[in-house]
């Protein structure tokens, strides 16, 4: 029989389950390249950790931009590198399902699955990221009752209402914490003269960024270099120089939310408020992110452990529940 693989293939990191042996793969999406030769020197954590510390003609790319295909060939090696992870190759050629954002476009959705087969997969279906938590997060789906799940990815973010076994109404914008870290990693540079990293953008993310009030005199040092001059340096920054940054970025968000729920039947409206909106996806860990969004609502928000890992455990669920789930899928 084939070896059955879900994967959530995602702007910042790609995760890999499998049936019955829960997450196999966890790693960044990302793969070195030898700018002389265009080999693949690392792939995922290993390529990750050169960012930075490489002799010059090596280059990280992430293949991924916005939650859609940027560099194609890139995209197959490290597909074929998450395929022979996962223990593919042991078995023959493996059936895939990929998780796929709601917002991606016809072509980009012919690209995912292309890609997949021809790093390997045999046979290639698509389901719908927002789709693929609510069954992780066990919503009635299958019921005529509304539920809101709201992903905050690390290239996108996307909003969906589901009822009666589809999507009711969905909204989505190509922003995400890469976006974030790039933002923060512009302004280090313009205001103070320093070029850091997505790595320590991200960290000071992480690290610095909070919504909730009194947070503004949290400080952090980072390490980085000077424009003029390319030599180490390192700069202390606080909490609220980032704040006009970081609020630009979640009003976005934010308005994005409040469009999708505007938009829902008013019935399946009135379940939302009452049952809240799910969130998921690594963004969704940004601190106080939940309370801004439950205040700018007024409907309860729901926050859940380990909320990056939903999407491919949802897909996973689905590889055991494929007869009765076969409906949502879509064949590429």
């Amino acid at each position: 029989m084939a070896y059955d693989l879900a994967i959530d293939l995602g702007t910042s990191r790609c995760r890999v389950a499998t049936r019955s042996g829960g997450i196999v793969v966890d790693q960044a999406s990302v793969v070195a390249i030898d700018g002389r030769t265009k080999s693949a020197v690392q792939i995922g954590a290993a390529a990750e950790a050169m960012i930075g510390s490489t002799t010059k003609p090596v280059r990280a790319v992430w293949p991924l931009v916005q939650g859609s295909i940027a560099d194609y060939d890139t995209a197959v090696r490290l597909l074929r590198f998450l395929l022979r992870v996962a223990g593919g190759s042991r078995f023959g050629r493996p059936k895939v399902l990929l998780s796929v954002p709601r917002t991606a476009t016809n072509i980009e959705r012919r690209a995912l699955g292309k890609a997949a087969s021809e790093a390997g997969a045999a046979r290639v279906r698509l389901l719908d990221q927002s789709v693929a938590a609510a069954v992780e997060l066990s919503l009635p789906l299958d019921q005529p009752t509304g539920s809101m799940v709201c992903d905050l990815g690390a290239g996108k973010s996307e909003v969906a209402v589901l009822s009666m076994g589809g999507i009711v109404s969905s909204r989505g914008i190509r922003l995400g914490g890469v976006d974030l870290d790039d933002a923060i990693a512009t302004y280090l540079r313009v205001t103070r003269g320093v070029v850091i990293s997505r790595v320590v953008a991200g960290a000071v993310k992480a690290q610095l960024v909070t919504l909730l009030p009194g947070g503004d005199d949290l400080t952090v040092e980072l390490a980085g270099r000077t424009i003029d001059q390319g030599l180490p340096t390192t700069v202390t920054i606080t909490a609220g120089e980032l704040r006009p940054t970081v609020d630009e970025f979640v009003r976005q968000i934010v308005g994005t939310v409040v469009q999708c729920l505007s938009e829902a039947p008013p019935e399946v409206a009135q379940d939302i408020i009452f049952h809240g909106i799910h969130l998921v996806g690594g963004g969704s860990l940004l601190h106080g992110f939940a309370h801004t969004l439950e205040v700018a609502t007024a409907v309860p928000v729901h926050l859940h452990e380990d909320p990056a890992a939903i999407p491919v455990s949802g897909l996973q669920r689905c590889l055991e529940l494929d007869a009765r789930l076969e409906d949502l899928f879509t064949e590429v």
